[in-house]
């Protein structure tokens, strides 16, 4: 398999809940698939995030070269402690997200529970109770 080399815009976190800073990684990979999944997984990127890969291009050699030395000088991704990162003017670098967390997690309606007129605060705990007991039940009837 021959490989290419693949710029990767990536969220990058701990700037504020709500906001990223992008930045573009090398990444050398077979397909531009593989290479999202690399820079996933890169120390500072939002990987938890649905949408942490912002944009994938294929690039030369040069062009890989110089992103290599632009995040190695990038005082950002070089310092290794909050200290360090409150110290650096960042606020020209940050941007806010666009979608609200809301809208991109699927959230279950909460769905009330009853056992006669008393309201079960845990019911799932309380259907494995229910359900183990009826288990005990029936092996004990069996024998």
């Amino acid at each position: 398999m021959n490989k290419n080399y693949y710029r990767v815009k990536c969220k990058c976190g701990h700037v504020g809940r709500g906001y990223y800073i992008p930045i573009d990684f090398p990444v050398i990979a077979n397909s531009a698939k593989e290479a999202a999944q690399i820079a996933r997984f890169i120390p500072r990127c939002k990987h938890h995030h649905k949408d942490c890969i912002l944009e994938v291009s294929k690039i030369n050699y040069d062009e890989f070269i110089e992103i290599n030395r632009t995040n190695s000088q990038d005082p950002y991704l070089q310092c290794k402690s909050i200290q360090q990162q409150r110290k650096m003017e960042l606020t020209n670098r940050i941007v806010k997200e666009t979608k609200d967390s809301k809208k991109m997690t699927k959230q279950e309606p909460i769905r009330v529970v009853y056992n006669g007129k008393t309201k079960i605060k845990k019911p799932k705990k309380y259907n494995r109770f229910y359900y183990n007991k009826l288990e005990l039940c029936y092996t004990f009837s069996d024998i």
